[in-house]
């Protein structure tokens, strides 16, 4: 599925993703049969396909990378995990 826009405040239409992840504990996923969260993404979509995952950071991978593409098919500029957000902090004179 393609990313979606919607009108922004200034706006500009602004491409966004929409996930559903849903987390379930499985008895006998884990190490030594022991019980271990599994976790499904699938983006917003009645046919949209399922990725499975077995960790959280496994799924804010799949996350980061789904909305990478999304950046980069739209010309949109990528955000780097690495860089705090600027956006939130209040501007001092």
């Amino acid at each position: 599925m393609g990313a979606r826009e919607r009108t922004g405040q200034t706006g500009k239409r602004q491409p966004y993703r929409c996930f559903l992840i849903r987390c379930r504990l499985e008895e006998g996923a884990g190490p030594n049969g022991a019980t271990a969260w599994r976790f499904t993404v699938q983006q917003a979509g009645a046919y949209a396909p399922r990725r499975m995952c077995v960790s959280v950071a496994e799924v804010a991978a799949h996350i980061e990378s789904e909305l990478a593409s999304c950046a980069l098919s739209t010309g949109a500029p990528r955000a780097s995990s690495q860089e705090p957000d600027r956006s939130q902090q209040e501007k001092t004179p």
